[in-house]
């Protein structure tokens, strides 16, 4: 492919322009959300954000957020790796969160409805020593909170054992 031909060019970056439009409005809108819960967070995506848009606390809980807007695409395990390395810059406690606009959808290329998620995207989530949620805008905050819970409740059985 010619990358010096002036049309491949121009919609090769209006096809960027649209695709960071379209992820700039998920994180937005998720930043949206979780702040009329009452939840601290701040917007922080750029082009080269090493996989956090989001960032935010909740009962004392630091969390980040990766947004994906993707819509003929599932989200599969190398962003939910993206996610578990960007981990790495924050603290151990810190909870990380894929969004996507929404679980389920429907695929027109293949006529078909799917999860927003591949099976191997929950295998390595589920197998990180990181707490990772994998969730849609909708559940954003219900699963942030019952991961809290949870997280509290094995350190209330740390501490009574």
């Amino acid at each position: 492919m010619n990358h010096n031909n002036p049309i491949i060019c121009f919609i090769s970056d209006e096809v960027e322009k649209l695709t960071s439009k379209k992820g700039k409005e998920l994180e937005d809108a998720v930043v949206e959300v979780l702040r009329s819960k009452g939840v601290d967070c701040i917007g922080i995506g750029t082009k080269n954000d090493g996989g956090v848009d989001v960032r935010g606390e909740l009962f004392g809980m630091p969390f980040v957020v990766q947004c994906k807007n993707w819509e003929s695409q599932q989200i599969g395990p190398s962003i939910v790796r993206e996610l578990i390395g960007a981990l790495d810059l924050y603290p151990r406690s810190t909870i990380g969160i894929v969004v996507i606009p929404s679980k389920i959808r429907y695929n027109y290329r293949k006529n078909n409805w799917e999860c927003g998620y591949t099976p191997g995207a929950y295998d390595i989530a589920m197998k990180s020593s990181c707490e990772i949620i994998l969730t849609d805008i909708s559940d954003i905050f219900l699963d942030l909170i019952r991961t809290i819970l949870h997280q509290i409740s094995k350190q209330i059985d740390f501490l009574t054992d």
